[in-house]
């Protein structure tokens, strides 16, 4: 059996490769799906109570961040942190749920444990990366709306 070359373009209808692309999409999200049911559900992170009990090198928190689009964003933000930045690999996260002024439910990532230096030093760190903190002070809650 020969194999017959032609030196045309291939010409297929617009339609048919967004149809091929539309199906190799929902194949790949397919794929991520099995993977993710096999992996178990996500092992939540800790989640603080309205008043968390300090870890005793401090009671000032840093916050990480606030998500609008649930915990699980959070717990992503919180392993590519803790995955960067070694002082944070060795702490527990607190990510609690609050209301925003908007009266949009958002989660806070923080952590805990910290005197006002090392939150400062920490939240120094995290600024020469570009990566957003705040250094919460003890009589804040995390639950606590602001203002």
């Amino acid at each position: 059996a020969s194999v017959r070359r032609v030196n045309a373009p291939l010409r297929v209808p617009i339609h048919s490769v967004a149809a091929m692309m539309l199906f190799s999409i929902h194949a790949v999200v397919a794929a991520v799906k099995v993977q993710c049911r096999a992996a178990g559900p996500p092992r939540a992170a800790a989640t603080a109570s309205p008043a968390p009990r300090a870890e005793a090198s401090g009671g000032f928190r840093v916050q990480l961040g606030a998500f609008g689009d649930g915990s699980a964003v959070a717990e992503r933000v919180w392993h590519e942190l803790s995955a960067r930045y070694p002082e944070l690999a060795a702490r527990t996260p607190l990510i609690t749920a609050a209301r925003a002024a908007n009266g949009r439910e958002i989660h806070r990532l923080q952590v805990a444990g910290f005197d006002r230096a090392a939150a400062e030093s920490l939240c120094a760190t995290l600024a020469t990366h570009k990566d957003p903190c705040i250094v919460v002070p003890p009589a804040a809650g995390p639950s606590r709306p602001p203002g």
